[in-house]
């Protein structure tokens, strides 16, 4: 599974964070460092193991741990619709 940003979207980075601007649903969404990151590398080239590998990486976690918080942050952005999902 792959996840892909919507190309409607303004993103900027302030800080090290992204700040999102949805016009389309009149909202605002500021990420966090570690969010960022993740939304950085959903590009429709890289899949949910790809990501967990990233967050293991940069942080001191585990598998599943990284798992649960990469699944979490995804499906949160796919309710939001800012991530759509795709199985190219």
């Amino acid at each position: 599974m792959y996840y892909v940003r919507r190309n409607e979207l303004s993103a900027q980075e302030v800080d090290g964070e992204v700040v999102l601007l949805d016009a389309a649903g009149e909202r605002i969404h500021q990420l966090n460092g570690t969010a960022s990151l993740i939304w950085h590398r959903c590009d429709d080239k890289t899949t949910i193991d790809d990501l967990v590998e990233l967050l293991m990486a940069h942080f001191d976690v585990d598998r599943t741990t990284a798992l649960g918080d990469v699944s979490e942050f995804v499906d949160q952005l796919c309710t939001l619709k800012i991530l759509t999902r795709s199985e190219r």
